[in-house]
């Protein structure tokens, strides 16, 4: 597993400074090798023993060898170019496996469409930022294709995106670190929704505490060694979980 994912797996047992240190380390891992503990510690306003014992719990040692683990997996990430395509087809033939068993021993999913169904479809409120909301833009249109009345946000700032009472909401995220959800779910509790559910690619999550199902796959890797998203491939479990949605909502 790359840094990123190692950084994202623990995420859900991070202290509020260790998440706010988290956030921060992905957010500029290209710029690590030129920083010092001294440098992070004062721009996060944490003491340096927040970042060693963080690093440390993720099995990343101090702070030296996190940035030379780091430095040499973005060399090895270069020259280790050959096998790209083999190693990419069997992570995501590895994710639809995995989550594909996930799916069959977990009864979540099933838990929401029977609410909707027996809700006789009300509303469906659908929430996503980023990339993902490309992905529940073909869920909205085949969920509007199929009668069933729903809105889709990607906003926090739209005037009607807490017009949740008694509504069936769901949120998306690739990750399940997003920050925007956590702050529009922390709203919405109090708008009393008949249920809120999330559909994320990963068991990570940092906003757990506001759902009442959570369906998630079981992607491990997120990003690439030089840090950009694959455009596809951690994608795969939530764009399989929505189609199973849709499958399981017609029959």
């Amino acid at each position: 597993m790359d840094i990123r994912g190692i950084i994202l797996q623990g995420m859900s047992n991070y202290s509020p400074q260790e998440k706010k240190l988290a956030d921060y380390l992905l957010n500029n891992l290209s710029t690590i090798s030129t920083s010092s503990l001294k440098a992070i510690a004062n721009k996060l306003q944490i003491q340096k023993s927040v970042i060693s014992s963080m690093l440390q719990k993720i099995g990343l040692g101090g702070f030296k060898n996190f940035r030379y683990v780091l430095d040499n997996q973005c060399y090895q990430g270069h020259i280790k170019t050959s096998n790209i395509i083999d190693t990419y087809e069997k992570q995501i033939i590895k994710d639809i496996k995995n989550t594909s068993s996930l799916l069959k021993t977990r009864d979540q999913l099933l838990k929401l469409i029977n609410i909707i169904k027996t809700e006789n479809y009300r509303q469906i409120i659908l929430y996503s930022t980023g990339k993902t909301k490309k992905i529940v833009d073909f869920l909205y249109f085949n969920l509007l294709e199929n009668n069933i009345n729903c809105k889709v946000f990607s906003s926090l700032y739209d005037s009607e995106l807490l017009d949740v009472e008694s509504k069936i909401v769901i949120v998306f995220s690739i990750s399940g670190n997003n920050n925007k959800i956590s702050r529009f779910l922390k709203l919405v509790k109090q708008q009393n929704p008949l249920v809120i559910a999330s559909i994320t690619s990963t068991l990570s999550c940092n906003f757990k505490e506001f759902l009442d199902l959570h369906i998630y796959g079981s992607c491990s890797t997120y990003f690439s060694k030089d840090g950009k998203v694959f455009p596809i491939g951690e994608k795969t479990p939530i764009w399989m979980i929505i189609d199973l949605f849709l499958i399981y909502l017609k029959i």
